[in-house]
């Protein structure tokens, strides 16, 4: 109920924000064009998979420290606020390093780490104390973070201008489809194959992603960005005054 009430209360002023009119009103026709992107495959296979892998295994963290014997209280202690906290974290660190690294590093490395990060889960067991299960489940939402940072960045990068709007809503529906969908097989996954092989394979299928997107990144039309060099003058401009 407070959670409702705290959400009808940040709608009010976008309610009563009075929005101006401009540009070309988007309809069918565009969002058909981005399908017939000369990208959009690989564009759209990248999407699915990045993050097809963590999710498919995070998803079934809750339920197995439940099955390890942890309270509701420290459920929502280690997911709720150190896993929060921590995916903040690499989610600010991930948008500082991503301009430094490169976007095609950032989404392979970024990507390899979360893999890790995933794998980890599999060390995690009865005689795991509250401190251990902390550090785990911290590393693996940091690395989380990191990878959607790098993710999202290219989401823009990747959106032309003009059709933004509706590139980024598509290219965003893809990861949440995506992860709806791994998020659903998970549970079949962890109760057909158990806890462990179910997090090795997560870990297997992230890392697979994060190379994959290395390949894939090459055949997705690229856009000058504001810290690339080639968008950089290369003599100051004539002051206008």
């Amino acid at each position: 109920l407070v959670m409702a009430a705290a959400t009808l209360l940040t709608t009010l002023p976008v309610a009563r924000w009075k929005e101006t009119r401009r540009g070309t009103p988007v309809g069918v026709a565009t969002l058909r064009d981005f399908f017939t992107r000369p990208d959009a495959v690989p564009l759209l296979l990248l999407l699915f998979v990045f993050k097809f892998g963590e999710v498919f295994g995070v998803a079934m963290l809750k339920p197995r420290l439940v099955d390890l014997g942890a309270s509701l209280g420290d459920v929502g202690l280690l997911v709720g606020t150190v896993g929060f906290l921590a995916g903040l974290i690499g989610a600010v660190t991930g948008g500082l390093l991503v301009n430094v690294v490169g976007r095609q590093r950032a989404l392979v490395g970024f990507g390899l780490t979360q893999a890790l990060a995933v794998l980890a889960y599999v060390a995690v067991g009865k005689d795991t104390t509250f401190a251990g299960l902390a550090v785990v489940v911290g590393f693996e939402h940091f690395a989380g973070g990191l990878a959607t940072a790098a993710l999202f960045t290219c989401i823009m990068d990747w959106s032309r201008e003009g059709r933004a709007a509706t590139d980024s809503t598509v290219q965003a529906s893809t990861v949440v489809i995506a992860t709806g969908i791994a998020s659903a097989l998970s549970g079949v996954s962890a109760s057909v194959l158990g806890y462990r092989t179910h997090f090795e394979l997560a870990a297997v299928l992230a890392m697979l992603a994060a190379l994959s997107a290395g390949v894939l990144f090459r055949r997705i039309t690229q856009k000058e960005h504001p810290c690339s060099p080639a968008a950089l003058p290369s003599t100051p401009e004539p002051s206008t005054r």
